[in-house]
């Protein structure tokens, strides 16, 4: 176990927030296309799910199903070969829905930072004007 393994969504979310406000500050660009990649990989993985669930129901055929299902196989694939790269990875059931939930938390955190210029660290908030600077800490 490390110092990390008792951390809360929350606190991951909060941390995830911060570096993606890091990046609106001082990348924009970045930023930017950051958020464009996350909104298609999301609406691509709910469209796979939603399909694969109205094939379930009989809502659409059943070849629209299977693709989907193929495709949610893919990226299962992709995120399972991601934990070689991990020196201790978990159960290959808990990193596939960890990898399932990431691209969702991502694309919440980067909802987050679009209007807003405070950075909380520690229960501190730190008001950032547009060039990175902290203007204030309250």
């Amino acid at each position: 176990t490390t110092l990390l393994a008792g951390e809360s969504a929350a606190t991951w979310s909060a941390w995830l927030t911060r570096q993606l406000m890091y990046l609106k500050m001082f990348y924009p660009a970045t930023w930017l296309l950051g958020g464009l990649a996350g909104l298609f990989v999301v609406s691509s993985l709910a469209m796979l799910m939603g399909c694969v669930v109205l094939a379930l129901a009989g809502a659409a055929d059943r070849t629209t199903g299977m693709v989907s299902v193929i495709g949610l196989l893919l990226f299962a694939g992709i995120v399972l070969t991601t934990s070689a790269f991990h020196p201790a990875p978990r159960s290959r059931i808990g990193w596939t829905v960890a990898g399932f939930a990431a691209p969702f938390m991502s694309l919440w955190c980067h909802c987050r930072t679009w209007f807003t210029k405070v950075v909380v660290w520690r229960d501190i908030n730190y008001r950032i004007s547009h060039q990175g600077i902290v203007v204030d800490v309250g």
